[in-house]
């Protein structure tokens, strides 16, 4: 030990016994007996830290007589104790927890916002499916058919019977009863309540063969008001597409028969259900189908009113008209080829059409009025031409009725046999949106063979 601090330390030794011993010794005689020996207060300073610090030797506080055992008593203000460090530390965290600073106050207020949760995104997931408006283009419980022209004798003639069947399962169709009055070939629509309209069609019976059927008219009904209107002339063979607010008819035939018309007419679904025509298709036709966004309708192939039947030409045109103005159609795209008496489905984003009868443009074209299995679709956020994605399960041609759930297309009824005029079926066909594959199957049988029926879901 360096000679100072051993002579400081022998000395406070015999310093402090001194002062055991003698209770009254002044202070400050020790310090004069320090002095003498050669140890004044900036020595003693200069000895420890040249000598001390430097060996870095234990030191024990408790040698030196200084007062309290405090920090501030030893001339140290800025330190802090454990317990103000933990407390600081803790202060500090909280404050980039609530009080965050501006560069992460949005993300602190993005957290509040969704009450801490972190499963934000299945939650409102959850919620959305769970509150968000149903969809009136595709149903979520039950598909409708109804009317259409009976074939369960002969000869056949429009009936005004209702089927239904459901979506959660592959069942047979029930009969619920009847609705307005007998029709075939008709339009349909449904508004966001569930209540049905059906316009136009045919309702005395028709001939199977031979000259063309009589009894056209243009009454529009709907469910739990009965007749709300008439369209601006009696005809069938039209096609509909909807929006939230409005049905629209387009296309068909008028009572004497014209082999063809060009009217869009829209039906408002709400008191006082004002029927308007607001535009034409690029061309006549009639044995068109409908699809719908949720923004436009469009009128997919048809029959060439300028050919004479039973050989009409097929056409291939794809049009569309805006729900949001009232004006004429646009031709945007085609078909594969030409296509009548075909089926329409509408999913979120594409519109199919199933059978009908092929024209000879078409790759698979056949005998007119043939049966056919074909199915197709196209986009409805472009003008590309359509697509050729799979066959249905069975052959028709006029005319079967599209109905759709959230995840599938219906085809139901029509003509089965190549010439198209006797016989026809009470198959429900389903194919899945999803899938571009020859996967539609049989998964329902109606209560009546029958054709030219109208259909709706919900």
């Amino acid at each position: 030990m360096p000679s100072k601090i051993r002579q400081l330390g022998d000395f406070a030794k015999q310093a402090d016994d001194i002062l055991v011993r003698i209770d009254n010794v002044d202070s400050s005689a020790i310090l004069t007996i320090a002095r003498g020996a050669g140890f004044d207060s900036s020595s003693l300073l200069a000895a420890v830290d040249s000598d001390y610090l430097s060996t870095r030797q234990n030191f024990s506080f408790g040698l030196l007589s200084v007062g309290s055992n405090t920090l501030s008593s030893l001339g140290i203000t800025n330190a802090k104790t454990s317990t103000q460090q933990d407390s600081d530390i803790t202060a500090t965290v909280n404050t980039l927890k609530d009080g965050a600073p501006t560069e992460l106050d949005d993300l602190n207020k993005i957290a509040e916002a969704i009450n801490d949760d972190a499963d934000f995104f299945n939650t409102v997931k959850k919620y959305t499916l769970q509150n968000a408006p149903k969809s009136i283009i595709q149903g979520h419980s039950y598909g409708f058919l109804h009317g259409g022209q009976d074939l369960s004798s002969i000869p056949g003639s429009s009936t005004n019977r209702i089927d239904r069947f459901p979506f959660a399962s592959d069942a047979n169709t029930s009969n619920i009863g009847t609705f307005g009055f007998k029709t075939g070939y008709a339009g349909s629509f449904v508004d966001p309540s569930g209540n049905y309209f059906v316009a136009g069609g045919i309702t005395a019976p028709t001939s199977i063969s031979g000259s063309p059927p009589t009894g056209f008219h243009s009454t529009i009904y709907r469910k739990n008001s009965g007749d709300v209107g008439d369209l601006s002339a009696a005809k069938a063979y039209v096609s509909s597409s909807q929006s939230s607010t409005h049905g629209y008819i387009s296309g068909g035939d008028v009572s004497p028969p014209g082999y063809g018309i060009r009217t869009i007419e829209k039906v408002q679904m709400a008191t006082p259900f004002v029927v308007a025509t607001v535009g034409d298709l690029s061309e006549q036709k009639y044995y068109g189908a409908g699809c719908s966004s949720s923004h436009c309708g469009y009128e997919t192939g048809g029959v060439n009113p300028q050919a004479t039947p039973p050989n009409p030409t097929s056409l291939n045109a794809i049009e569309r008209f805006p729900f949001a103005a009232d004006t004429y159609s646009s031709d945007i795209a085609d078909l594969t080829g030409g296509r009548h008496g075909h089926a329409g489905n509408s999913s979120d984003t594409h519109g199919y059409m199933s059978g009908g009868s092929l024209g000879p443009d078409h790759p698979s074209g056949s005998t007119p009025w043939a049966s056919n299995t074909s199915r197709e679709k196209f986009a409805f956020a472009n003008n590309n031409n359509a697509a050729d994605v799979g066959d249905l399960a069975n052959a028709f041609n006029r005319r079967a009725t599209g109905v759709n759930s959230d995840v599938s297309g219906y085809t139901a009824g029509a003509s089965v046999l190549p010439t198209g005029t006797n016989i026809s079926t009470d198959h429900v066909q389903k194919f899945p949106f999803a899938s571009d594959a020859d996967t539609s199957t049989n998964v329902s049988n109606m209560s009546l063979r029958r054709k030219g029926m109208t259909g709706w879901q919900t």
